[in-house]
C-alpha cells in the first residue's frame, strides 16, 4: 500500500513563511489529525500532500511517484480532497453532485453499475439518501457539508483528505462523520483530516501532525502527541487529558497557560 510522504516542505507566501521544513510519513489504513492553532500550516499542508499547491520547496511523494507528476484524472482517483467552506454553483440536485465524484473513474458520460453502487453507499453512509432530488442549494450549511463528503466518498479514493468536515454540522453529525472517517480507514484507505476540535481529534486520530508556525512540533500515534505538555507548547493552553469508561480520550481546555 503506498504511503503519502512529504519531505522538507516548505511554502512561503510572499514575505511569509507558512511551511517550514515539514517532513511526515502517512500510512494507508489509519487516521491522521492535523492539530494546531489558527495560522499554524494545518490547510496549506493539506493542499500540499493533495497536490493542489506546489511548494516553494521540498515534495510529496505517493509511495515512488510525485504527487505533482500524476496529471489530474489519476491524481483525483487516487486523493479525495474535502476542502473546507466548498461552495457549490449549480443548482443541481443532490445524487446528480453526488455522482460527479465519481468523474475521475469515468470512460464516458454514462454512469455504470459500479458507479452507481458507490454512490448510493456514499449517501447511505453520509445520511443524505432523504434528499437525494432536493435542489443543492436548498440544504443547509450542515446538510451541504455532508453532501459535499458523499460526493468525496463516492470516488473511493486510496486517500481521502478532509480539511474541517466537521464544521456547521450538529453533534449528532458530527459523530456521524468521525465513524465514517474511521470507516475509510478500516475499509484500507488513508485518511488526513484538518480538526480543531481536541476532543473529537482523540476520538478519530490513530496519528497527530502538531503544528505551530508552520512548524511539525510533534509527530506520532495520539497517544504520544495528545499529552498535556505537547499541546501546551502548540496551543498555549492548559488542558486536562484524560479517558471515558468506554476508553475514549477528550481533552478539555482549561485556562491560557500562564
Amino acid at each position: 500500500m503506498s504511503a503519502l510522504i512529504a519531505t522538507d516542505l516548505r511554502v512561503q507566501l510572499r514575505d511569509r513563511l507558512v511551511l517550514e521544513d515539514v517532513t511526515a510519513r502517512f500510512e494507508r489504513g489509519r487516521v491522521t489529525a492535523l492539530l494546531g492553532p489558527n495560522g499554524a500550516g494545518k490547510t496549506t499542508l493539506l493542499t500540499c500532500l493533495a497536490g493542489l499547491r506546489v511548494p516553494s520547496a521540498g515534495r510529496v511523494r505517493l509511495g515512488d511517484v510525485d504527487v505533482l507528476a500524476l496529471d489530474r484524472r489519476a491524481r483525483a482517483r487516487r486523493i479525495g480532497v474535502l476542502p473546507q467552506n466548498s461552495e457549490v454553483h449549480w443548482d443541481i440536485d443532490v445524487a446528480t453532485l453526488v455522482s460527479l465524484g465519481r468523474f475521475p473513474h469515468r470512460d464516458r458520460w454514462a454512469a455504470s453499475a459500479a458507479d452507481e453502487r458507490a454512490v448510493l453507499r456514499a449517501m447511505v453512509a453520509t445520511d443524505v439518501s432523504h434528499f437525494a432530488t432536493r435542489s443543492v442549494k436548498q440544504l443547509s450549511g450542515g446538510e451541504r457539508g455532508r453532501v459535499l463528503l458523499a460526493r468525496v466518498l463516492a470516488g473511493e479514493p486510496e486517500w481521502l483528505l478532509a480539511d474541517e468536515p466537521l464544521a456547521s454540522l450538529d453533534p449528532a453529525h458530527q459523530l456521524d462523520v468521525l465513524d465514517q472517517l474511521r470507516a475509510v480507514a478500516g475499509a484500507g484507505a488513508g485518511v488526513i483530516v484538518v480538526l480543531h476540535d481536541l476532543t473529537h481529534a482523540a476520538r478519530v486520530a490513530d496519528d497527530v501532525v502538531l503544528l505551530r508556525d508552520g512548524r511539525a512540533i510533534a509527530h506520532g500515534s495520539r497517544d504520544e502527541v495528545m499529552i498535556e505538555d505537547r499541546v501546551r507548547e502548540a496551543f498555549g493552553i492548559d488542558v486536562l487529558v484524560s479517558h471515558a469508561a468506554d476508553a475514549d480520550r477528550f481533552v478539555v481546555p482549561l485556562r491560557r497557560s500562564p
